[in-house]
């Protein structure tokens, strides 16, 4: 989030606070006990990867 801020955009206040999710998700209460557990977000699986790399090569960035 600071680097978004950084470059001059504007999230919403909300995405500042690390217990939130977004609007279609529960909000955690605290963050889980193995807060260095990978993925913290349960969503965040393999499939979720792959499909941020996809978007990323579709936008000309290819990670190494």
């Amino acid at each position: 989030m600071t680097e978004m801020l950084n470059r001059g955009y504007k999230p919403n206040e909300n995405w500042l606070n690390p217990l939130y999710r977004g609007n279609n998700m529960i909000p955690y209460k605290s963050l889980p006990i193995e807060a260095s557990t990978y993925p913290i977000y349960p969503e965040h699986d393999h499939n979720y990867l792959i499909e941020c790399i996809q978007n990323l090569r579709k936008k000309g960035i290819e990670i190494k």
